[in-house]
């Protein structure tokens, strides 16, 4: 993708768009590291979706998949609301740093 005009410049509004666009793809690979798990919910007679590093946050829905994807749409939302105010979205319990035992 070539942003650059006639003069060699990005415009200011294409340069925020392209920043937006790789901070949403490194948001997405983040979250693609956390855990997550779906189980059955009996009081709700529905699947949940949850995520390990996000234990305040849950997904219903009717069908597995949906709460899996239900809650990794509401974990990524999350971290971009995180990062546009500033903080630091949770390491995920995968990282190396983490899961490593310690000595």
């Amino acid at each position: 993708m070539n942003i650059r005009t006639d003069r060699g410049m990005a415009k200011a509004y294409q340069v925020r768009q392209v920043i937006k666009a790789i901070e949403k793809n490194e948001d997405e690979r983040m979250t693609d590291n956390y855990t997550y798990r779906v189980a059955w919910s009996a009081e709700d007679a529905e699947y949940v979706g949850l995520c390990a590093e996000f234990p305040s946050l849950s997904w219903l829905a009717p069908t597995s998949d949906e709460a899996l994807s239900g809650i990794r749409r509401l974990v990524a939302e999350c971290v971009a609301d995180m990062r546009d105010a500033g903080e630091a979205p949770p390491v995920a319990m995968s990282d190396p740093l983490i899961a490593a035992p310690r000595e």
